[in-house]
């Protein structure tokens, strides 16, 4: 009975632990905040106006189901061959 205690205590320990690991945090206050941070390296934000090219090229990736880096480089010249510029493939 004396190891059986804490082996429950450790047990429920391990199984609450990943229960805090979930928390959000809180958003910075300034928006200047976060241009600094891991999300400006990520590429265009998606407020940005959308081109009807980009939107049509989208749909296209949608009809063909593509999805990561194929949907992204078939996007790429979809939006060049839309915009009348010279692939660099």
């Amino acid at each position: 009975m004396k190891t059986f205690i804490p082996w429950i205590a450790c047990a429920a320990l391990a199984l609450a632990a990943p229960a805090f690991a979930f928390t959000t945090a809180t958003a910075p206050a300034d928006k200047t905040a976060m241009a600094h941070g891991p999300a400006a390296a990520k590429g265009p934000s998606t407020t940005e106006a959308k081109t009807p090219e980009g939107k049509a090229c989208s749909a296209k990736a949608d009809a063909q189901n593509l999805h990561g880096a194929a949907r992204k480089a078939f996007r790429s010249k979809c939006k060049q061959a839309a915009k009348g510029a010279p692939s660099k493939a």
